[in-house]
């Protein structure tokens, strides 16, 4: 191992090489009971985030490229005081020579995979271009709970459903559907409690 650090609390950070006789470089970041609350605390402008991220990030350089892949989860995530619940993050992207960026992922909530990602991103001298895919599997809508302010309104019930994003760079385009199925919208301060009927909004 290159780094190896334990403290008393469990968190470590491991660094190591691996025999790759394919590659100029195999690195492995092993990140184990590493406290987000902490680390918020002391990053300038970052957003409270709490929960305890565990996992490892792995690095591979052969002679003209490289790939850099990641499996990380976070255990009891919230975010602004908000719970998320664990979420996960399984990760491939490597450039390509041509200018080409490609991206590859899958997001879990509680052991649950609920949205596969995958894309590429164009570097071009006439103008950058974009790609990409979100696919939707049951996701939760009370993750996005976290993301309203002042706790305005919450979200329960589940959606499916895909998002492309395609064209230039820097005037994208978004097309795809959500299926909602179960969908409540709650608002406290404003006495609501809206059951919307389960339906397909298409995006243009």
């Amino acid at each position: 191992a290159l780094v190896d650090l334990l403290a008393d609390d469990g968190t470590g950070i491991k660094l190591y090489s691996i025999p790759n006789e394919e590659a100029k470089q195999d690195l492995s970041l092993n990140i184990n009971h590493l406290n987000l609350g902490e680390l918020s605390m002391v990053m300038p402008y970052m957003p409270s985030i709490q929960g305890l991220l565990q996992g490892d990030i792995h690095y591979v350089q052969a002679d003209s490229s490289f790939t850099l892949s990641t499996d990380m989860q976070v255990k009891g995530m919230q975010y602004e005081h908000n719970p998320l619940g664990d979420v996960g993050l399984n990760m491939v992207y490597f450039p390509n020579q041509d200018g080409t960026h490609y991206i590859d992922g899958i997001v879990s909530h509680n052991g649950n995979e609920v949205m596969l990602l995958g894309g590429q991103y164009m570097m071009h001298e006439e103008g950058d271009s974009i790609e990409a895919t979100a696919e939707l599997i049951r996701m939760p809508m009370r993750t996005a709970n976290a993301f309203i302010p002042d706790n305005l309104a919450r979200l329960d019930g589940y959606a499916d459903g895909t998002l492309q994003i395609s064209g230039k760079a820097d005037t994208p385009l978004l097309e795809g559907f959500l299926a909602t199925d179960s969908l409540h919208i709650i608002s406290d301060p404003y006495n609501v409690n809206l059951r919307v009927a389960d339906d397909t909004i298409h995006i243009t």
